[in-house]
């Protein structure tokens, strides 16, 4: 099957690991942010 294939060679892998980079990126974000604010 086409999707067995898929699943070996890591092709689902984006899938699992762009949305935890999104994540992380966002929660920096905001802590640099509020970090930022408390400063001023």
């Amino acid at each position: 099957m086409a999707a067995e294939g898929a699943l070996d060679w890591g092709y689902g892998l984006p899938r699992l690991v762009m949305p935890a980079i999104w994540a992380f990126g966002l929660l920096l974000f905001n802590a640099l942010d509020e970090l930022s604010a408390q400063k001023k």
